[in-house]
């Protein structure tokens, strides 16, 4: 069977009113030459027979079923069945613009990227939460960032206006660059986004940013970062993070630069961290002045 240009990898749990515009999405992109590997993840309101079902009339389309092991060894099953010359993520409650995959690929190729970043949309949900002004736009970067970069330098240059963002369906990847680097998910947490992302770019040597809007993410009520983001695994996931910070901001073989972006990133992420979870030690005893 012929190499697929790209392998978009879904994991899906539970987010049966939301699949069927996600599949159409995904299904109907203006470049077809893709396959879409979904992992139905102990899913318990009909969304795997919903993917059974669309795969039986497309078959682009393959499903795994397994028990709930967490969105980190989903994704990972995904880039272990992946074929594809590129990489592209999808969440089940959010949308492919028409075109991405389009756009990804003349981006990728005629650059022959490891990693190329690119903007997204935002849609707040009816009673759900938002950010910034709760426009489409409110978490777009601020302006592009032009040329062929090292991944290091790409990361410096947007920390440092505030325009780096960790979300791995954001970004297109090299499924070579990914085997060579040995890049996967860390399982049991749910912030590996912040730990993928950065590693992925700090080993990039050939990243671009595409000042373009290819996906619509969608803030919904009841997903798992709203849910579980000040639970005890939200904690220990944000130590994890941390854990993994300090050791690239120590790391002499990473350029001074980069090392104080890490640091800078590790010790907001303390601060916040700190906010987040005060009342939570607070009411419990555990913290002091």
């Amino acid at each position: 069977m012929n190499e697929p240009l790209f392998s978009v990898i879904l994991p899906v749990h539970d987010t049966r009113d939301y699949l069927d515009e996600c599949l159409n999405s995904a299904l109907t992109q203006s470049l077809d030459d893709f396959e879409l590997i979904c992992i139905d993840n102990g899913s318990t309101d009909g969304s795997g027979e919903l993917l059974d079902r669309y795969a039986q009339q497309d078959a682009r389309m393959q499903v795994f079923h397994q028990m709930d092991r967490g969105l980190s060894n989903a994704r990972n099953v995904g880039l272990a069945a992946a074929r594809g010359r590129y990489i592209a993520f999808l969440d089940s409650d959010d949308v492919l613009k028409p075109q991405a995959l389009q756009r990804m690929y003349a981006a990728m190729s005629s650059g022959m990227l490891d990693l190329l970043c690119f903007e997204f949309d935002i849609l707040p949900e009816k009673d759900g939460w938002t950010m910034g002004d709760g426009s489409p736009q409110a978490w777009r970067r601020q302006r592009e960032h032009p040329g062929l970069m090292d991944g290091g330098d790409m990361f410096v240059d947007m920390y440092r206006v505030g325009d780096y963002r960790c979300m791995v369906w954001a970004l297109c990847l090299s499924r070579k660059f990914l085997l060579q680097t040995g890049l996967h998910f860390e399982e049991g947490i749910i912030n590996e986004d912040e730990i993928f992302t950065l590693n992925a770019l700090l080993k990039a040597r050939r990243t671009r940013h595409l000042y373009e809007s290819l996906y619509v993410y969608r803030l919904r009520k009841g997903s798992l970062m709203q849910t579980a983001s000040r639970s005890p695994l939200g904690l220990r996931s944000r130590l994890r993070v941390l854990e993994e910070q300090i050791a690239l901001c120590s790391d002499p073989g990473l350029p001074a630069t980069v090392r104080e972006c890490v640091a800078s990133q590790a010790q907001a992420l303390v601060r916040d961290t700190q906010r987040r979870f005060a009342v939570q030690f607070s009411s419990d005893g555990t913290s002091g002045k």
